[in-house]
Protein backbone atom coordinates (compact mmCIF):
# COMPACT_ATOMS: atom_id res chain seq x y z
CA UNK A 1 0.00 0.00 0.00
CA UNK A 2 2.79 2.77 0.84
CA UNK A 3 6.36 2.18 0.10
CA UNK A 4 7.66 1.51 3.60
CA UNK A 5 4.88 0.20 5.09
CA UNK A 6 5.75 -3.22 6.50
CA UNK A 7 2.48 -5.80 5.89
CA UNK A 8 1.52 -7.88 9.17
CA UNK A 9 0.02 -10.76 9.16
CA UNK A 10 -1.75 -12.44 12.20
CA UNK A 11 1.76 -14.53 12.97
CA UNK A 12 3.50 -11.18 13.26
CA UNK A 13 1.56 -8.13 14.46
CA UNK A 14 1.27 -8.73 18.41
CA UNK A 15 5.92 -9.25 17.85
CA UNK A 16 5.55 -5.97 16.13
CA UNK A 17 3.65 -4.16 18.27
CA UNK A 18 5.46 -5.05 21.20
CA UNK A 19 8.81 -4.27 20.13
CA UNK A 20 8.07 -0.77 17.87
CA UNK A 21 6.11 1.96 18.88
CA UNK A 22 4.08 2.26 15.49
CA UNK A 23 1.00 3.50 13.15
CA UNK A 24 -0.48 0.60 11.81
CA UNK A 25 -3.39 0.97 9.16
CA UNK A 26 -5.89 -1.53 8.55
CA UNK A 27 -6.47 -1.90 4.89
CA UNK A 28 -8.32 -3.65 1.87
CA UNK A 29 -6.34 -3.44 -1.68
CA UNK A 30 -9.73 -2.34 -3.36
CA UNK A 31 -11.19 -0.10 -0.75
CA UNK A 32 -10.92 3.61 -1.82
CA UNK A 33 -11.33 4.97 1.84
CA UNK A 34 -7.93 3.24 2.51
CA UNK A 35 -5.96 4.37 -0.55
CA UNK A 36 -6.75 8.12 0.52
CA UNK A 37 -6.15 7.86 3.81
CA UNK A 38 -2.80 6.09 2.84
CA UNK A 39 -2.08 8.93 0.28
CA UNK A 40 -2.60 11.00 3.80
CA UNK A 41 -0.39 8.69 5.58
CA UNK A 42 2.59 9.21 3.38
CA UNK A 43 1.81 13.20 2.79
CA UNK A 44 1.88 13.54 7.10
CA UNK A 45 4.53 10.62 7.48
CA UNK A 46 7.64 13.46 8.31
CA UNK A 47 5.52 14.72 11.01
CA UNK A 48 5.75 11.27 13.11
CA UNK A 49 9.44 10.08 12.22
CA UNK A 50 9.44 7.87 15.32
CA UNK A 51 7.29 6.06 14.18
CA UNK A 52 7.01 2.59 12.18
CA UNK A 53 4.59 2.54 9.46
CA UNK A 54 2.34 -1.04 9.11
CA UNK A 55 -0.54 -2.17 7.45
CA UNK A 56 -2.90 -5.20 8.13
CA UNK A 57 -4.72 -7.08 5.11
CA UNK A 58 -7.95 -6.98 6.49
CA UNK A 59 -9.12 -9.73 3.43
CA UNK A 60 -6.14 -11.41 4.52
CA UNK A 61 -5.98 -11.40 8.39
CA UNK A 62 -9.97 -11.34 9.53
CA UNK A 63 -9.20 -13.45 12.63
CA UNK A 64 -6.52 -10.34 13.67
CA UNK A 65 -9.15 -7.92 12.92
CA UNK A 66 -11.75 -9.61 14.99
CA UNK A 67 -9.45 -9.69 18.00
CA UNK A 68 -8.46 -6.03 17.89
CA UNK A 69 -12.37 -5.46 17.24
CA UNK A 70 -11.74 -3.93 14.29
CA UNK A 71 -15.54 -3.79 12.22
CA UNK A 72 -14.41 -0.95 9.84
CA UNK A 73 -11.44 -0.36 7.79
CA UNK A 74 -9.85 2.10 7.20
CA UNK A 75 -8.59 1.88 10.97
CA UNK A 76 -5.56 3.41 11.88
CA UNK A 77 -3.96 2.05 15.36
CA UNK A 78 -1.43 3.88 17.08
CA UNK A 79 1.18 1.68 19.23
CA UNK A 80 3.20 3.18 22.21
CA UNK A 81 5.23 1.23 24.92
CA UNK A 82 2.76 -2.22 23.28
CA UNK A 83 -0.73 -0.77 24.19
CA UNK A 84 -2.64 0.69 21.58
CA UNK A 85 -2.46 4.42 22.10
CA UNK A 86 -5.14 5.77 19.81
CA UNK A 87 -6.96 4.21 17.52
CA UNK A 88 -9.81 5.70 14.94
CA UNK A 89 -12.25 4.70 11.59
CA UNK A 90 -12.83 6.26 8.88
CA UNK A 91 -10.65 8.53 6.79
CA UNK A 92 -8.80 11.87 7.93
CA UNK A 93 -7.11 14.70 6.79
CA UNK A 94 -3.38 15.02 7.65
CA UNK A 95 -4.61 17.93 10.56
CA UNK A 96 -6.91 14.72 12.21
CA UNK A 97 -4.08 12.11 11.52
CA UNK A 98 -1.99 14.68 12.63
CA UNK A 99 -3.78 15.36 15.99
CA UNK A 100 -4.26 11.36 16.40
CA UNK A 101 -0.66 10.96 16.34
CA UNK A 102 0.28 14.05 18.63
CA UNK A 103 -2.15 12.65 21.36
CA UNK A 104 -0.86 9.70 21.92
CA UNK A 105 2.57 11.75 23.80
CA UNK A 106 4.63 12.30 20.66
Amino acid sequence: MLPEMIVLTAQTFHERVATTDCLVLTFRKNCPNCQVLGKVINKCRHLFPDLGLAGVDADENASLLADLAITKVPTVLVYRRGAIAARRSGVMNPAELSMLVASTGA
